[in-house]
């Protein structure tokens, strides 16, 4: 995931014109974004793909210089570049209007996971074999991730290729050479493409809504459980928390590459395909549930922002284990905790505390926003009882629903719960493995 840092500006809504030419791997994008400013700002300032070309650039119509001026910043888009407009003098409106034409071809990298590469890595790709466009390769203006916007986009691409987007697609035509498509996304964080020639679609009605199941070649038996562990995860979720804000949709997209992460974005799960097929040729009975209800779980727990964005991976990693309870049983559940109990052992002694952990995944902050912050909730959960517990969840979920909280937010909340218990204090601001006893 991208780091997000301080906005100058914050997007509010996207309309984008998208040509893809996959065969040569490019793309060409016409986009207006409307941006709400920071009070006294000067300048508007957004991340691009740093191969793209700027063709146009204009603010409420007036041309201006858009300067690339600076790196990317730690653990943000590996291929990004910050793009700084200076306003026009007189500017003195809250709404601007950004108009924006490029082009260019995305900087190709290896997959997260890829074995044998060294970084910077990232998922996507613009090719004749597969599209995955996303926030992760800056491939439209970015203004850091977490603000929601809404997105209205046209995309054109080869007549043949299959291709889903986030949000509901609206129309479509089709000519002899080509597919343009209507696609429209209500309060979502990022705007993703994938699309492959050979992208089938599975379309199922399910106790929670409609879920969309995207793939190439995964065989039936495996998307049959699939559908049914997707099922029961979300109704376990909505059961605790109500219904997500991510609408009666799901797509789950088995992306066409053979490593990768998953993620999710509202109403999406974005995963590799070809993990999860070298894992069912190891063993054809293999289960995802964990892997993919934590990416279900960020639905809802998507509030945390900039160094609390630990708060969505503690609390989606907790709730994946909940679903695991629930539909396999306590005995996997204990076990998977066991694991993350041991890899928080393994910490040094000077690793951060989960009230200040860095906003990254590499090494020890994996460690301690996934597992230690788990193994967190789980204490809070046998101290509390299960009821209480999860009553207390869905109050914290309604609390910071649709707003940017940190970690004050969550030390605020489970002190009023736990009643000042010493627990809380243990658990977020011990450094190293904090409470977690040495192995025996």
């Amino acid at each position: 995931m991208c780091a997000s840092r301080p906005a100058s500006a914050q997007p509010e809504r996207y309309v984008l014109d998208v040509r893809l030419d996959p065969e040569r791997a490019h793309l060409s994008v016409s986009g207006r974004v409307s941006v709400r400013l920071a009070e006294g700002a000067s300048a508007i300032s957004f991340d691009l793909h740093e191969t793209f070309r700027i063709l146009e650039c204009a603010l409420d119509g007036e041309p201006v210089r858009c300067a690339r001026v600076e790196p990317p910043s730690p653990g943000g888009a590996p291929t990004a570049r910050r793009v700084t407009a200076e306003l026009p003098s007189g500017t003195g409106r809250e709404l601007v209007h950004l108009e924006i034409r490029y082009e260019g071809r995305l900087r190709s990298l290896p997959s997260w996971g890829q074995p044998d590469t060294e970084g910077p890595f990232s998922d996507d790709a613009l090719g004749p074999d597969r599209v995955e466009l996303a926030l992760y390769s800056a491939w439209y203006p970015s203004f850091g991730f977490g603000p929601t916007f809404d997105v209205d986009m046209d995309l054109a691409i080869p007549r043949g290729w299959g291709v889903t987007c986030i949000g509901l697609e609206r129309d479509r035509h089709e000519s002899p050479a080509e597919t343009t498509m209507r696609w429209e996304a209500r309060s979502v964080n990022d705007v993703v493409v994938i699309a492959s020639p050979k992208l089938r679609s599975k379309d199922v009605q399910t106790s929670t809504g409609r879920l969309l199941i995207h793939h190439t070649r995964l065989p039936e038996g495996f998307l049959l459980k699939e559908e049914r562990e997707t099922e029961r995860t979300l109704q376990l979720f909505m059961e605790i928390l109500g219904e997500s804000s991510g609408g009666q949709t799901v797509q789950h997209v088995y992306s066409p590459r053979d490593w990768g992460q998953g993620y999710a974005r509202p109403g999406l799960i974005v995963v590799s395909e070809g993990r999860v097929l070298r894992a069912l040729e190891e063993d054809p009975d293999t289960s995802f549930l964990h892997d993919h209800a934590h990416e279900a779980a960020h639905f809802w727990w998507r509030f945390g922002s900039g160094q609390g964005d630990w708060i969505n991976e503690t609390f989606a990693e907790y709730f994946a284990l909940l679903a695991v309870r629930s539909i396999k049983g306590n005995d996997e559940f204990r076990r998977i905790l066991d694991r993350e109990r041991e890899d928080v052992r393994g910490l040094p002694a000077d690793a951060p505390a989960l009230a200040v952990v860095p906003f990254r995944n590499d090494g020890a902050s994996y460690t301690i926003r996934y597992h230690k912050g788990a193994l967190m909730l789980d204490a809070f959960r046998r101290r509390l009882g299960d009821d209480a517990f999860l009553q207390a969840c869905r109050r914290f979920y309604e609390r910071i629903e649709g707003r940017s909280v940190g970690s004050p937010d969550f030390r605020a909340h489970w002190e009023e719960v736990l009643e000042g218990d010493a627990l809380l204090s243990a658990w977020l601001d011990s450094p190293g493995s904090g409470p977690v006893a040495p192995a025996e």
